[in-house]
């Protein structure tokens, strides 16, 4: 497994955040939207949406030292519903 160098050659695992949310009514897009842009500018660039009829998910990549870390830089009502992937970069000779 390579471990992807950041910015000045530090390593800094990467996370997929996943938040599915019931749009039935499309309240809860709306609550998870405002969450995400009560953040910040670095959230509203980076987060991406699927709220068609079926599918109610946003997905965010984060860098942090761990999951638990990860997931206190999220806001809150997305932290605790979230699930996070961390992310691997594999070499061709693994």
């Amino acid at each position: 497994m390579a471990k992807v160098e950041t910015v000045g050659g530090a390593y800094m695992p990467r996370y997929l955040v996943e938040a599915h949310h019931d749009g039935i009514k499309h309240e809860e897009c709306d609550r998870l939207m405002k969450a995400f842009l009560g953040g910040g500018s670095q959230w509203a660039r980076n987060v991406e949406w699927n709220c068609d009829e079926e599918k109610h998910r946003c997905w965010i990549v984060i860098e942090a030292d761990s999951e638990a870390d990860a997931r206190l830089l999220l806001p809150p009502t997305i932290g605790n519903i979230a699930l996070l992937v961390e992310l691997v970069r594999f070499t061709r000779e693994e």
